[in-house]
């Protein structure tokens, strides 16, 4: 991250089930991202579409798929095949082994 910069947390799935393992990662990983957002002075926000009035939601929409589209913004999407494996790929995702969206094709 660039001094000043801006981070935007969308979600933290795989905090939701395991406290131990969320402690941990958080032990592991926070000291080390705290330090770097008092040296650096970022600012973290949080993002919900559902906050912004309809107007404005459908503009924001609009904008990120433009971003996405462009290449400055890259979603994350995980594919797994068959819908025997939908257990197994939730346990998977409440443990934290995917990043971004994850689809089951079933």
């Amino acid at each position: 991250m660039r001094a000043g910069g801006r981070v935007c947390v969308f979600g933290n799935l795989s905090y939701y089930s395991d406290a131990r393992s969320a402690a941990g990662r958080e032990a592991e990983a926070g000291t080390a991202f705290d330090l770097d957002v008092a040296l650096k002075g970022l600012s973290i926000h949080g993002f919900n579409a559902l906050r912004f009035p309809p107007v404005e939601r459908e503009e924001a929409l609009t904008e990120v798929a433009s971003l996405c589209r462009e290449g400055h913004l890259r979603p994350s999407e995980q594919q797994v095949e068959g819908f025997e494996n939908l257990p197994a790929t939730l346990a998977d995702t409440l443990h934290g082994k995917f990043q971004g969206k994850v689809v089951v094709r079933i």
